[in-house]
């Protein structure tokens, strides 16, 4: 090698950033929206509980929305969407969370950076697309608005974290927003709810008796918490400093979703968790630390009366005494019918907005399809199952790209744990949407790592030392 060659310095080198850092007003004011709410609930005031958490959120996003500080207003909003989402229809109308994520979204647009984060990318313009035709072809087939109303929620609620993506500080705040709402939420509905999700109240305060929630609603947002705890050492809920919140909201997503018996969040979560155990080698004590507390915890849950009665409904599935139907709750039915629904219209489907129609036909039960990929065969064919299978397919290899180049599981495992739960329920919902906004964060990501540039400078020629170091 001639020793008088120039040697160019790399001219980007990666500088890691500041590590993002908690908005502790944000997380406050998601505190102040949803644990008093939680607390009406706990004692049986269903009609208060959502006045307070849908007025609070309204103030906070008048003030966020004349400070004209989009993500802090999305921040808070997205902090309180378990509260939200199990008082729906309580006193206000059933569509009001939709309506608030839209008032967020209308002014988020309304900045040029956001709205072109979303339209300029093409996944998303493409999910945004697809998802609104589909309901408007829904509620014209069917003359009602509100025919698969609820695939809006899936699009707000995931976009949202789309959008706070840009500002990791943000995201890391409206996610451990949504853990501490959970705990809340959990405290609030343990003593009155046996399946943890779904209560029963009764008297003059709801006029008579009024069934409130669903399991899963509790069962996702936990199977969350416990990834979010894990992965990264909770860097995705900005607690990587902060080991005992972070263990407290592991552990305490843990009990929430045992106790909500939901058996779809649970095999959810596990898909997500053996992603990240097997690509996340840092995160591997910590799922032995998890795995310590979760069978102490489950040793003393199932000597409790609620802790033995989620324990013989999670093993419901094992009983040999109930029919496989019954085991499935419904489920097996449509699995068993599906062939059949197929083949009759394979290409149109049986029409748009038409699925518990189409399962009270061929399957006995007026039910809404508890499958994905099964909702849209039945009522849109293949032409509405393939854009879907393309679009996952598209955001799976995004995932898979993202953890190639910055190490991180999350989004890989959210969009795997969203797969997962399309096989026990159609996931157009606020709470499927949180799994896949974290999933579509590495459409366009914002790492925590950014090329530094450096001035390309030559070395000087170095004389040789000798005649023969120069005839070399």
């Amino acid at each position: 090698m001639n020793p008088a060659a120039t040697f160019p310095i790399p001219a980007i080198m990666p500088a890691p950033l500041r590590e993002p850092f908690v908005h502790k007003r944000l997380v406050f004011q998601s505190l102040l929206c949803s644990w008093p709410s939680m607390a009406l609930l706990g004692m049986g005031r269903p009609a208060q509980a959502s006045m307070w958490v849908v007025g609070c959120v309204l103030l906070m996003m008048l003030w966020h929305l004349n400070q004209k500080n989009r993500l802090a207003l999305f921040t808070v909003l997205v902090g309180c969407v378990p509260a939200l989402i199990i008082l729906r229809g309580q006193v206000f109308p059933y569509n009001t969370p939709m309506a608030l994520y839209g008032l967020a979204m209308l002014f988020a647009i309304t900045d040029k950076t956001l709205f072109s984060r979303i339209w300029n990318t093409e996944l998303t313009r493409y999910f945004v697309l697809f998802v609104t035709v589909y309901w408007l072809i829904c509620a014209m087939y069917n003359l009602d608005y509100s025919s698969n109303l609820k695939s809006m929620d899936l699009v707000l609620s995931s976009m949202s974290l789309f959008l706070l993506s840009t500002r990791r500080s943000y995201l890391q705040t409206a996610m451990l927003g949504i853990a501490l709402t959970e705990i809340a939420l959990g405290l609030g509905m343990l003593p009155q709810s046996q399946r943890l999700g779904m209560i029963e109240v009764t008297g003059e305060e709801t006029g008579g008796s009024t069934h409130i929630g669903n399991p899963i609603l509790v069962g996702l947002p936990s199977a969350m918490m416990i990834l979010w705890g894990i992965c990264g050492k909770g860097q995705w809920l900005g607690l990587r400093g902060n080991p005992i919140l972070r263990y407290t909201i592991m552990v305490a997503g843990g009990a929430l979703l045992f106790l909500s018996t939901s058996r779809g969040a649970m095999f959810a979560g596990l898909a997500a968790l053996t992603i990240v155990f097997f690509l996340d080698r840092g995160s591997r004590k910590d799922f032995a630390m998890a795995f310590i507390l979760g069978f102490v915890l489950l040793s003393y849950g199932v000597t409790t009366e609620k802790g033995e009665y989620a324990l013989r409904y999670i093993t419901k599935l094992t009983d040999e005494n109930k029919t496989l139907a019954q085991r499935t709750t419904g489920r097996l039915e449509q699995w068993v019918a599906i062939p059949a629904v197929f083949v009759d219209s394979p290409i149109w489907g049986h029409g748009p907005g038409q699925g518990r129609q189409i399962s009270q036909k061929y399957c006995g039960r007026l039910l809404a399809w508890h499958n994905l990929y099964l909702h849209f065969i039945a009522e849109t064919g293949l032409l509405g199952l393939v854009p879907v299978l393309v679009f996952l397919g598209a955001v799976f290899r995004k995932t898979v790209s993202y953890w190639r180049v910055h190490g991180d599981p999350m989004p890989l495992a959210a969009i795997m744990g969203f797969l997962v739960t399309g096989m026990s329920v159609n996931c157009l919902d606020m709470t499927c949407g949180l799994w896949l906004g974290v999933a579509m964060t590495a459409i366009k990501p914002v790492g925590y790592f950014v090329p530094r540039v450096y001035e390309v400078r030559e070395q000087p020629p170095v004389a040789p030392r000798s005649l023969e170091e120069a005839e070399a």
